[in-house]
Protein backbone atom coordinates (compact mmCIF):
# COMPACT_ATOMS: atom_id res chain seq x y z
CA UNK A 1 0.00 0.00 0.00
CA UNK A 2 1.61 3.52 -0.82
CA UNK A 3 2.20 5.52 1.98
CA UNK A 4 -0.55 8.96 2.56
CA UNK A 5 0.68 12.20 1.83
CA UNK A 6 -0.25 14.78 5.07
CA UNK A 7 -1.17 18.12 4.15
CA UNK A 8 2.35 19.44 4.95
CA UNK A 9 3.58 16.72 2.41
CA UNK A 10 1.12 18.05 -0.11
CA UNK A 11 1.74 21.33 0.14
CA UNK A 12 5.48 20.96 0.02
CA UNK A 13 5.17 18.69 -3.25
CA UNK A 14 2.95 21.65 -5.25
CA UNK A 15 5.27 24.26 -4.59
CA UNK A 16 8.34 22.32 -5.85
CA UNK A 17 9.87 23.91 -8.79
CA UNK A 18 11.45 21.26 -11.10
CA UNK A 19 14.85 21.85 -12.66
CA UNK A 20 14.94 19.67 -16.00
CA UNK A 21 17.40 18.87 -18.78
CA UNK A 22 15.49 18.88 -22.08
CA UNK A 23 16.06 16.26 -25.22
CA UNK A 24 17.45 19.44 -26.34
CA UNK A 25 19.81 20.04 -23.95
CA UNK A 26 18.55 23.42 -23.04
CA UNK A 27 18.08 23.53 -19.22
CA UNK A 28 14.78 25.06 -17.59
CA UNK A 29 13.14 25.63 -14.48
CA UNK A 30 9.16 24.72 -14.27
CA UNK A 31 7.57 26.36 -11.23
CA UNK A 32 3.84 25.61 -10.20
CA UNK A 33 1.16 29.12 -11.08
CA UNK A 34 -2.63 29.10 -10.48
CA UNK A 35 -4.36 26.57 -12.32
CA UNK A 36 -4.84 27.20 -15.81
CA UNK A 37 -2.25 29.59 -16.68
CA UNK A 38 0.64 28.39 -18.21
CA UNK A 39 3.31 30.86 -19.22
CA UNK A 40 6.79 30.02 -21.41
CA UNK A 41 7.38 27.53 -24.37
CA UNK A 42 6.41 23.72 -23.65
CA UNK A 43 9.14 21.48 -25.82
CA UNK A 44 8.17 21.21 -29.12
CA UNK A 45 7.63 17.16 -30.36
CA UNK A 46 6.73 15.85 -26.20
CA UNK A 47 2.87 14.95 -25.36
CA UNK A 48 3.97 14.84 -21.90
CA UNK A 49 7.10 14.98 -19.48
CA UNK A 50 7.34 13.02 -16.45
CA UNK A 51 9.80 13.32 -13.18
CA UNK A 52 10.66 10.54 -10.96
CA UNK A 53 12.69 9.83 -8.26
CA UNK A 54 13.86 7.22 -6.13
CA UNK A 55 15.11 9.06 -3.47
CA UNK A 56 14.04 9.11 0.23
CA UNK A 57 11.04 6.84 -0.12
CA UNK A 58 8.15 7.25 1.71
CA UNK A 59 9.50 10.93 2.66
CA UNK A 60 11.60 9.56 4.54
CA UNK A 61 15.39 11.24 4.24
CA UNK A 62 18.45 8.88 3.33
CA UNK A 63 21.95 9.48 3.05
CA UNK A 64 23.37 10.46 -0.17
CA UNK A 65 24.96 7.53 -1.23
CA UNK A 66 21.46 5.21 -0.46
CA UNK A 67 19.84 7.99 -2.61
CA UNK A 68 22.19 7.86 -5.63
CA UNK A 69 22.22 3.85 -5.70
CA UNK A 70 18.44 3.90 -5.74
CA UNK A 71 18.26 6.03 -8.21
CA UNK A 72 20.72 4.07 -10.37
CA UNK A 73 18.23 0.91 -10.08
CA UNK A 74 15.38 3.85 -11.32
CA UNK A 75 17.35 4.15 -14.05
CA UNK A 76 17.81 0.68 -15.19
CA UNK A 77 14.05 0.14 -14.70
CA UNK A 78 12.81 3.21 -16.74
CA UNK A 79 14.85 2.20 -19.93
CA UNK A 80 13.49 -0.72 -19.47
CA UNK A 81 10.36 1.23 -19.43
CA UNK A 82 10.84 3.37 -22.20
CA UNK A 83 13.74 1.49 -24.65
CA UNK A 84 15.52 4.62 -25.43
CA UNK A 85 18.02 6.01 -23.31
CA UNK A 86 17.47 9.97 -24.98
CA UNK A 87 13.94 10.05 -23.42
CA UNK A 88 15.72 9.99 -19.80
CA UNK A 89 17.38 13.24 -18.73
CA UNK A 90 18.68 15.01 -15.70
CA UNK A 91 16.23 16.72 -13.56
CA UNK A 92 15.67 17.49 -9.68
CA UNK A 93 13.14 19.12 -7.93
CA UNK A 94 13.65 21.23 -5.49
CA UNK A 95 12.01 23.81 -2.63
CA UNK A 96 11.10 26.96 -3.43
CA UNK A 97 14.22 28.26 -1.53
CA UNK A 98 16.07 25.69 -3.47
CA UNK A 99 17.18 24.26 0.91
CA UNK A 100 15.91 20.76 -0.60
CA UNK A 101 16.51 19.21 -3.32
CA UNK A 102 16.05 15.82 -4.66
CA UNK A 103 18.19 14.36 -7.73
CA UNK A 104 15.60 12.76 -10.20
CA UNK A 105 14.89 11.89 -13.59
CA UNK A 106 12.71 13.99 -16.73
CA UNK A 107 11.08 10.65 -19.31
CA UNK A 108 9.28 11.83 -22.05
CA UNK A 109 6.32 9.87 -23.09
CA UNK A 110 6.41 7.16 -20.96
CA UNK A 111 3.11 4.95 -19.98
CA UNK A 112 1.78 6.52 -17.33
CA UNK A 113 0.13 3.69 -15.62
CA UNK A 114 4.06 2.08 -15.90
CA UNK A 115 5.76 4.85 -14.63
CA UNK A 116 3.06 5.13 -11.27
CA UNK A 117 3.50 1.33 -10.71
CA UNK A 118 7.53 2.12 -10.56
CA UNK A 119 6.97 5.45 -8.24
CA UNK A 120 4.75 2.98 -6.19
CA UNK A 121 7.67 0.22 -5.68
CA UNK A 122 10.40 3.26 -5.44
CA UNK A 123 7.94 4.10 -2.32
CA UNK A 124 7.21 7.62 -3.99
CA UNK A 125 3.84 9.06 -2.78
CA UNK A 126 3.71 11.20 -6.30
CA UNK A 127 4.85 12.07 -9.77
CA UNK A 128 5.36 15.23 -11.79
CA UNK A 129 3.28 15.57 -15.22
CA UNK A 130 4.13 18.26 -17.21
CA UNK A 131 2.00 19.31 -20.15
CA UNK A 132 1.46 22.01 -22.60
CA UNK A 133 -1.72 22.85 -20.73
CA UNK A 134 -0.51 22.24 -17.04
CA UNK A 135 1.73 20.62 -14.33
CA UNK A 136 0.06 17.80 -12.10
CA UNK A 137 1.47 16.49 -9.13
CA UNK A 138 -0.07 12.89 -9.84
CA UNK A 139 -0.28 10.80 -6.63
CA UNK A 140 0.50 6.78 -6.55
CA UNK A 141 -2.18 6.52 -4.34
CA UNK A 142 -5.17 5.41 -6.63
CA UNK A 143 -7.78 6.77 -4.77
CA UNK A 144 -6.08 10.34 -5.09
CA UNK A 145 -6.83 13.04 -7.70
CA UNK A 146 -4.33 14.38 -9.48
CA UNK A 147 -3.45 17.98 -8.36
CA UNK A 148 -3.41 19.88 -11.57
CA UNK A 149 -1.42 23.29 -11.28
CA UNK A 150 -0.38 25.91 -14.08
CA UNK A 151 3.00 26.37 -14.84
CA UNK A 152 5.66 29.17 -15.64
CA UNK A 153 9.09 27.92 -17.54
CA UNK A 154 12.27 29.72 -17.43
CA UNK A 155 15.68 28.96 -18.05
CA UNK A 156 17.55 27.54 -15.47
CA UNK A 157 20.74 29.51 -14.45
Amino acid sequence: MPPVATDLLREAYLATVLHLQLPDARRVEVAPLQRGACHGEFPAGIERLYVITAANPRSQPLLGPENASRNDLLRRELLTLVGDPSRILPARGCSPDGRWCEESFAVVDPDREALLDLATRHGQLAVYEWTATHRAVVWTAPERADDLQGWVVSTDG
